[in-house]
């Protein structure tokens, strides 16, 4: 949080976009290891298919945000139920809103990351600086997109700039063959469904209405909307061609887009890969996004993440210095302390193996003829803190000198080297009873 605040404080400086990266910043052996980095320890989408964006919040506290003379400008394209949008609201304009009612007047479940319970760490300080928001909130489901615009109202959110759209998203080429409407279904059973997308729903299967069609870019011409500070894209498949039709918007007003990646829709077809380097080439620079993590793709991307599995992807426009800097710093945050972890790891794996073979060997020394009614001493080495046998070994780390050796590191660091320290020193202990 403090090297969050130290970027923070600096001046904000908007120039002409970035050129795309040239090359790569990964060689193929680190982005092998920064791909087993975000599967550990159950898979990409284990890490990134519910993030936690505290990058967000940092960025609502920069220069950038708090100094500008304007509305900050929001899109969410797949509001869905709503609660995202509601907590972006509460994010910039500190107006506390009781989820849990809406969701009970709403009828609406939690949402696939019990998304009713969250509540935006700003909340918590007493930040007296609020900013008018302009969010729009687009839906393409009939039933929820009525839930949504009838409660949004009552709040009274839509006359203070949360604007409510039935439409979906997609590039033109795709709106102009599905001759600018799709059909999504009326029937109540879908009610605040999260899988049901323009190339998802079979028409015959329900009753349904045609939704229109349109692009970003042409929805920003037609609000007049000058600057979009951060887009969320979550439309079951659609994601790349919504960012297709986004490619004006891309490149000159947005500075931060989120999408899912996933196996529906135009996913079958579509290769991640395209996509990042499309992203890229607008000056957009990517990460898997996670709990409070981010693990970088732009010019270290691995073939591996061509999954197509339920993930979500963070991007940030590299000219919004700021912003930028921040995603860095999580990035590298993140990066270190898994090297941190798996340097660990070596060492435990190391002292294990060899620890165990000597274990073997005052084994047969205790039971042997040679020694028989001797007592063999367990050599300091094995107690776990002593120097080793030979001097050619290293010196064990034990659970102390694993955390002093933390010194000076982040708290999630000092944290997970504890951990580590403490099975460490739980491993040596269950050497030596084992003998």
């Amino acid at each position: 949080m403090l090297i969050w605040a130290v970027i923070c404080l600096c001046v904000f400086q908007q120039g002409a976009a970035q050129p795309p990266l040239t090359g790569t910043r990964c060689t193929d052996r680190e982005s092998l290891e920064r791909f087993v980095a975000v599967q550990y320890p159950k898979g990409i989408t284990y890490n990134t298919r519910c993030p936690d964006a505290t990058w967000i919040d940092v960025f609502l506290r920069c220069p950038s945000i708090k100094c500008a003379e304007r509305p900050i400008v929001m899109y969410h394209i797949g509001c869905n139920k709503g609660f995202d949008a509601l907590k972006a609201w509460m994010q910039v304009t500190r107006q506390s809103i009781d989820l849990r009612a809406y969701k009970k007047a709403t009828g609406f479940g939690c949402g696939a990351c019990n998304q009713c319970t969250a509540q935006p760490d700003s909340l918590q300080t007493n930040d007296a600086d609020k900013k008018q928001l302009r969010l729009f909130c687009v839906e393409p489901m009939p039933a929820t997109f009525d839930t949504v615009s009838t409660h949004i109202s009552q709040l009274g959110l839509d006359k203070a700039g949360l604007v409510v759209q039935n439409a979906a998203f997609t590039s033109l080429e795709d709106a102009t063959v599905r001759n600018m409407s799709a059909p999504f279904p009326t029937d109540m059973k879908y009610l605040g469904d999260e899988q049901v997308g323009i190339s998802v729903f079979n028409p015959k299967l329900a009753p349904h209405r045609m939704v229109p069609l349109m692009t970003v870019d042409m929805h920003v011409r037609q609000h007049s909307v000058p600057q979009i500070d951060i887009m969320s894209i979550d439309t079951e498949g659609q994601d790349a061609l919504v960012l297709v039709g986004a490619q004006e918007t891309l490149r000159e007003k947005v500075s931060y887009v989120e999408f899912e990646y996933n196996g529906l829709g135009d996913w079958k077809n579509r290769s991640l890969r395209g996509t990042i380097d499309y992203l890229d080439g607008l000056g957009f620079t990517c990460y898997w996004a996670g709990l409070d993590r981010l693990w970088l793709i732009t010019g270290c991307f691995h073939p591996g993440y061509d999954h197509r599995t339920w993930s979500n992807v963070a991007c940030v426009k590299r000219h919004q210095r700021e912003w930028y800097g921040i995603m860095e710093d999580i990035a590298n945050r993140t990066w270190q302390e898994w090297r941190m972890f798996q340097g660990v790891q070596e060492v435990l794996k190391k002292y294990a193996n060899r620890e165990a073979k000597a274990i073997l060997i005052y084994r047969k020394l205790r039971h042997s003829n040679r020694f028989a009614g001797a007592h063999v001493v367990m050599p300091p080495a094995l107690t776990g803190c002593a120097p080793s046998l030979d001097a050619g070994r290293p010196a064990v780390p034990n659970a102390q000198t694993v955390l002093s050796g933390l010194a000076g590191q982040s708290h999630s660091t000092f944290w997970v080297g504890m951990m580590v320290g403490v099975g460490l020193g739980r491993l040596l202990h269950g050497m030596k009873n084992r003998l």
